[in-house]
């Protein structure tokens, strides 16, 4: 038989029980929830995304944290203030992207994400902009410095991040030349063509690879298209790149005046672009016209003093004042 004491142990603690039954859903009450869901391009469910949530206007640190599950699903709770929040959510390989959601207290709001590969939140993508533009300025530097390899390097640590960068695919192509990897150098100049088909100066680069291993009839057709594509995009018929490096083939083919013809029409195009000036003094040299050659020889070093032809300009230079 159960006592009256007993009996009154019981009472008491199920006022208890049912005090706290009214406690827990007064708390849940007092705060905020966002919860939503983290699908692909394909509406399927993304696991393991970061979910990070700041308040609007707040200068603390203070952010919540969360992850979404195998459903693709999260929710934060413990929310203290109304008002606005952002939301990020990222996933690391995906994307991320950035919402905004007004919390109520005691009201659970709902933010659902659609992550699309590549693309970023605002904040990031201005971060990796910044971020890429460093690396490849670090590219250009080394390339300029003669440190190709390192070019190729911070050229190839861009196309990690930016698969489509087609001006990335050239510069790599410009270093292998130097380094005189040819099938390395057509690879890339061939890739940079692929991303953008009206790229002018990737058909020259790929011009000047086939003409140094002497494919002389795929250097016509690479220079040839270089020279329609720059007809098309210029006012004076073509640029002074592309006029050289048909001259360049032209001269290797052994059709001296046209070739000539090339280096003048190249110069009238671009004054300033100093290869026209030295492969026309070669041409003038061949010719026997010493004086205007060595016109030409100044000119290219006045344009370019460190460049390709510096070396041999300075020595033809020299040999002709004596």
């Amino acid at each position: 038989m159960v006592s009256g004491k007993f009996w009154r142990a019981l009472r008491v603690t199920g006022a208890v029980l049912a005090v706290l039954a009214l406690v827990v859903p007064a708390f849940a009450q007092g705060t905020g929830v966002i919860r939503g869901t983290v699908t692909d391009e394909k509406d399927a469910p993304i696991q393991g995304a970061k979910i990070t949530i700041n308040r609007s206007g707040d200068s603390s640190a203070r952010k919540w944290e969360t992850t979404s599950d195998a459903k693709g699903e999260y929710l934060q709770a413990g929310l203290t203030y109304s008002g606005a929040y952002m939301v990020l959510c990222e996933k690391e390989g995906i994307g991320s992207d950035l919402a905004q959601a007004t919390v109520k207290l005691g009201v659970r709001t709902t933010v659902n994400f659609k992550l699309i590969k590549g693309k970023l939140a605002p904040a990031q993508a201005a971060a990796q902009n910044k971020m890429l533009k460093q690396i490849f300025a670090d590219g250009v530097a080394a390339s300029q410095a003669g440190n190709h390899a390192g070019a190729i390097a911070k050229f190839s640590e861009m196309i990690k991040v930016m698969p489509s960068c087609s001006d990335c695919f050239y510069n790599i192509g410009v270093s292998q030349s130097q380094l005189k990897d040819y099938p390395a150098a057509e690879a890339a100049f061939k890739q940079a063509i692929t991303l953008r088909p009206d790229y002018v100066e990737a058909y020259n680069g790929l011009a000047a690879v086939y003409n140094a291993e002497r494919k002389m009839d795929l250097a016509a057709e690479a220079a040839a298209q270089a020279a329609k594509l720059s007809a098309e995009t210029s006012v004076g018929g073509g640029n002074a790149e592309t006029l050289t490096t048909q001259g360049v083939i032209l001269w290797n083919a052994g059709k001296i005046p046209e070739a000539t013809a090339q280096f003048e029409q190249a110069i009238k195009a671009d004054a300033n672009y100093g290869p026209a000036h030295y492969h026309y003094g070669m041409a003038l040299l061949n010719q026997g016209k010493l004086p205007e050659a060595l016109t030409e020889f100044e000119s290219y070093l006045k344009l370019a003093p460190d460049g390709e032809y510096a070396a041999q300009a300075k020595g033809l230079l020299a040999q002709l004042k004596k």
